[in-house]
Formats: C-alpha cells, sequence, structure tokens
C-alpha cells in the first residue's frame, strides 16, 4: 500500500511526519486526510492566542483582544482551507 502524504507543502517535500514531529499532530493522523482538519485547528487556536497575547500586552481586555483577533483568524483559516481544497482537487484525493 502507497503512504501518500496529505499535507499541502508536501508538494515543497514537507513529509506529514515532519508535522506530527514539529506541531504534535497525533501519529494516528500521520497519512490521512484528517491531519489538515488537525491543523487547520491548530493553527487557528495558535494564531488566536499569540494575537490575543500581544494585544493583552499592548493594554486590549482579553474580550477586546479576542473580538479583534478572531476577525484575523477565521480570514486566514477559510485561506488555508481554500487552499486545501484547491491541493486536494488537483491531486485527486
Amino acid at each position: 500500500m502507497e503512504n501518500k502524504d496529505y499535507n499541502v507543502m508536501s508538494e515543497h517535500g514537507i513529509a506529514d511526519q515532519e508535522y506530527a514531529d514539529k506541531f504534535g499532530l497525533p501519529q494516528e493522523l500521520v497519512g490521512s486526510p484528517e491531519m489538515n482538519d488537525w491543523m487547520l485547528r491548530k493553527v487557528y487556536g495558535d494564531n488566536m492566542r499569540d494575537c490575543s497575547d500581544k494585544l493583552i500586552e499592548d493594554g486590549y481586555s482579553r474580550e477586546k483582544a479576542e473580538n479583534e483577533c478572531r476577525k484575523t483568524a477565521i480570514k486566514n483559516k477559510n485561506e488555508a482551507e481554500k487552499l486545501l481544497r484547491s491541493v486536494q482537487k488537483r491531486r485527486g484525493y
């Protein structure tokens, strides 16, 4: 059975296992399309945390910081999902 790398960066030589090692991706998701869903959630969460922390340091309340960051994080997540669909369509899986 052929092992496929499902991450969008595999076209640039990055293996799914590298994502598992670098980002803590659960091992059972390596080599499965579900890894992309996990990565999208992880990056969204990381972006929200990093952005919110920065704005809180700058004097924003947690609620206002999260509201501000959510807009950008959702936009970035939507763009990533669009890229993922495009890559999956081109690859046929």
